[in-house]
């Protein structure tokens, strides 16, 4: 009901969306497959999505060791939102004023550098400050989910999660929104938001759902 292209039924467009198995099958994160498909509409881009032709990265295969069956499922995708928002495509509407803290993901962040775009996103919406936790950019911390411990259920440690850990630092620094770029640290931090006793106090959401939420009509 997004009005996007498939081209497993023979549609073309442009650009080839690749949301990704987790933003697929997750009921949460499919909240935000949803806010990117708006933002890339907004934004007047022709984009179709794979349907049942896409298969996963291979991401949590390559992590868990198995190079072989990753070389087999790897895809490539590549998007800058950054730039729309530079380009003046998306506008956005009046907000409240609200106290934003981005966690730059592992991959996104250590790995590929990507630092400051998602900022920039997020400094570019009305009523938005964006307020830095303790550790950030290529010094952030995990969210405890990486490498495949999402769904391992380890021993409990002496001190909190680490996803706990995170939590408390975006309340600590007065954030009304913990904002993030990654399916897997959206997943961890909701569920640490409940353990961690802050429920209705700290907000968590990806960034493609908070831009979308502004847009303009």
């Amino acid at each position: 009901g997004l009005g996007l292209s498939d081209f497993s039924t023979g549609d073309s467009a442009p650009l080839l969306w690749l949301p990704g198995c987790t933003l697929a099958y997750d009921t949460r994160c499919q909240l935000v497959a949803r806010a990117t498909a708006r933002l890339l509409a907004a934004a007047g881009a022709e984009v179709m999505i794979a349907g049942k032709r896409e298969i996963s990265s291979g991401e949590l295969a390559r992590r868990c060791g198995e190079d072989g069956l990753f070389e087999m499922m790897v895809e490539e995708n590549a998007a800058l939102l950054a730039e729309t928002v530079r380009a003046g495509a998306l506008r956005f509407t009046p907000s409240p004023s609200r106290r934003i803290a981005f966690h730059d993901p592992c991959y996104l962040g250590r790995h590929h550098g990507l630092l400051e775009p998602p900022r920039e996103i997020l400094r570019a919406l009305p009523g938005a400050t964006l307020v830095e936790l303790p550790e950030h950019g290529a010094e952030s911390r995990c969210c405890g989910g990486g490498g495949g411990r999402m769904w391992f259920e380890p021993a409990k440690p002496a001190g909190a999660k680490m996803s706990e850990r995170r939590v408390r630092q975006a309340a600590e620094v007065g954030a009304d929104v913990l904002a993030t770029a990654c399916p897997w640290c959206l997943i961890q931090f909701e569920d640490a938001v409940k353990t961690a006793g802050l429920e209705g106090r700290l907000r968590v959401a990806d960034v493609t759902e908070i831009a979308a939420e502004v847009l303009k009509k």
